[in-house]
């Protein structure tokens, strides 16, 4: 397996924005990120790598609904300064403190590990987007901070999972 290799900002960056390495398209390559843990209201930070697709290590992809372009919040990606949707913003800092088994794993998000301003490289990654969600180790869904419903919501779902346990219980047994 070929290791991942540092990403650093392009040489052209004149904004002080981060810009994103060109990917090695005769090798396949996709970025994957480390989120750094970090107490409420510390900034959101990352260092973004690529990675080989057909070879990568275990990762962790997120799906979430971008949201609004207008509510836009900075991180820091390999420490510039990166525009991330409010939505976005409020998964990472929910999802930098992450325990257990997952500690350490690298994230695979689009918005981020995708270069949003180069087209070409955009269409490329899209129409790998099933293998990447597919390949990674597990796909972590963010629907949102939690509000007054989410209690009642998430017991909702685990009452419609309990329902398809027993319908997939139903189907062993012979007719």
């Amino acid at each position: 397996k070929r290791p991942i290799q540092e990403c650093s900002s392009s040489e052209t960056n004149d904004d002080g924005f981060f810009h994103h390495s060109p990917l090695d398209s005769l090798d396949y390559e996709i970025r994957l990120l480390h989120l750094y843990p970090a107490e409420v209201g510390d900034e959101v930070r990352v260092e973004i790598a690529h990675a080989p697709f057909y070879e990568p290590p275990r990762y962790i992809a997120l799906s979430y609904a971008w949201g609004s372009e207008e509510d836009q919040q900075n991180i820091s990606v390999n420490g510039e300064p990166f525009r991330v949707t409010k939505n976005l913003f409020q998964a990472l800092q929910h999802l930098r403190n992450m325990q257990g088994e997952d500690v350490g794993i690298p994230f695979w998000i689009d918005a981020i590990c995708i270069n949003q301003s180069d087209n070409v490289e955009k269409s490329k990654q899209v129409r790998l987007m099933t293998e990447i969600y597919s390949r990674a180790c597990k796909v972590l869904v963010w629907l949102g901070p939690p509000d007054d419903d989410s209690e009642l919501a998430l017991a909702k779902m685990k009452a419609v999972e309990a329902e398809m346990f027993i319908a997939m219980i139903g189907w062993d047994k012979p007719g």
